[in-house]
């Protein structure tokens, strides 16, 4: 089992020599975590996350483990298993300003 121990510097400036947190306190047991949780989690925001979650099955053979949807029928929180890995995802919930990037502005910066 791998111990992590984070302590964060706020008074650090970033870069090398500079990291954000010194030391280390996870535990992470094995290589990979615990059964499809990995050590880096990714958690997407979608503005359709129903939709997303039928592309990655059809896609990529994905596997819906649960989802959580509200009254509206919005999904708050969801998981999907690919391969051994399991992607957290949910609609946009603008409220919590959790939205999705918009794709065309994201080019657009990057030109």
């Amino acid at each position: 089992m791998s111990r992590i121990e984070p302590r964060f510097n706020p008074g650090a400036g970033l870069g090398p020599g500079n990291p954000p947190f010194k030391g280390a306190t996870l535990d992470v047991p094995g290589e990979t975590g615990t059964d499809g949780y990995h050590c880096v989690q990714p958690y997407l925001i979608f503005k359709n996350a129903a939709a997303a979650i039928a592309f990655c099955v059809q896609a990529f053979g994905a596997t819906e483990k649960f989802r959580m949807a509200g009254p509206e029928g919005r999904i708050g929180h969801a998981e999907i298993l690919i391969g051994d890995s399991t992607i957290m995802l949910a609609d946009e919930a603008p409220q919590m300003d959790a939205y999705s990037p918009s794709i065309t502005a994201a080019l657009r910066s990057a030109c």
